[in-house]
């Protein structure tokens, strides 16, 4: 689908319960676990 869509490289990223979204620095979606945890990955967008 991706290279349908023109891209020449994608991720898969995890979404499963614990995975937090932050945007202007809150989170922004309600992970399962009840709150952040630590991760070991991490994908950063800036503009």
């Amino acid at each position: 689908m991706m290279v349908d869509l023109g891209a020449t490289t994608a991720y898969n990223i995890d979404g499963g319960g614990s995975s937090t979204m932050y945007f202007n620095g809150e989170v922004v979606n309600r992970p399962s676990n009840g709150g952040e945890r630590g991760t070991s990955d991490i994908l950063y967008v800036a503009g």
